[in-house]
């Protein structure tokens, strides 16, 4: 009876499908082309608006197709347990990796420190660069500079007074030290307990 109060359908005992068309076509132009998501979301979001009016005004009822509350709240314990899985699984094989590198971070906690560090019991490891044997002073005072600077900002981030914090950027050329001095910063992330990428 909604649908005919508000001028949707002439008659609520006997829509058709013309009138289901014609709301959709509503929706399409009054909301569907102004929400966000590319065609991927606006052909989800068609499907399922056509899919609710057809089951509603033509078969006669309403489909939920969510999950019901019940099974909702048991899946919640086992997503959480599985994210945990995962996250400790994604910090371990960072944390391999940080220990394989050609040129080791010096001084880097074992995997399984790094694995199990968290914001709370943070590990008390600080990234340190060696100057390379054929690597200027100039070059080698940029790199500890760089290296500060993402120390700093992941520092500002854990301090958790900020809203927002500029990711710091590096340019330089191929074998300046770039990917070196960003393992560092992965490598101190994992260390207070954070997630890097």
């Amino acid at each position: 009876r909604s649908f005919q109060k508000v001028g949707l359908i002439d008659d609520h005992a006997n829509p058709t499908l013309d009138e289901k068309y014609r709301i959709l076509r509503r929706y399409i132009l009054d909301q569907l082309l102004y929400m966000p998501g590319g065609t991927v979301s606006f052909d989800k979001h068609l499907v399922d608006a056509d899919t609710a009016l057809h089951t509603l005004l033509i078969d006669g009822n309403l489909q939920y197709h969510s999950t019901p509350l019940v099974l909702r709240i048991q899946l919640g314990p086992v997503a959480t347990e599985d994210l945990i899985r995962r996250k400790v699984a994604y910090r371990r094989s960072f944390s391999e990796a940080l220990h394989f590198l050609s040129d080791p971070i010096r001084d880097l906690p074992s995997v399984d420190d790094l694995v199990h560090a968290t914001q709370q019991q943070p590990l008390a490891w600080e990234p340190q660069i060696n100057r390379g044997r054929t690597q200027t002073l100039q070059s080698f005072e940029e790199q500890q500079r760089a290296l500060r600077m993402g120390v700093d900002a992941i520092d500002r981030f854990r301090s958790g007074e900020f809203a927002f914090i500029p990711a710091p950027v590096l340019l330089g050329p191929p074998g300046s030290g770039k990917s070196f001095v960003t393992a560092h910063w992965g490598a101190y992330a994992l260390a207070k307990g954070l997630s890097a990428i």
